[in-house]
């Protein structure tokens, strides 16, 4: 029986030459979408993609060092998206 779900997976880099990285090893995988931007904008790009919520974001984002204004705005848009058991992980 096929699932009516799509395991979407998107990263965020803002980073050219790493976002250039992604798309090398992982640009040609199917529902892969690499993006050059920052993950504030997680609310924008779902619901470009049409997605409603999601189940799990993964993070390897070094909140400590980013600015607090920045840190602040990813972690609420990031709560605002995951579904209500979803789970945020960092590493």
């Amino acid at each position: 029986m096929k699932s009516k779900y799509i395991l979407w997976k998107i990263l965020f880099e803002i980073n050219k030459e790493f976002y250039e990285i992604l798309v090398n090893l992982y640009g040609h995988k199917k529902n892969v979408i690499i993006l050059n931007e920052s993950a504030e904008n997680i609310k924008e790009v779902i619901k470009k993609y049409n997605i409603k919520r999601v189940d799990y974001i993964v993070s390897g984002l070094p909140f400590i060092s980013l600015p607090k204004e920045v840190s602040e705005k990813i972690l609420k848009n990031t709560a605002d998206v995951l579904k209500d058991h979803g789970k945020f992980i960092t590493f």
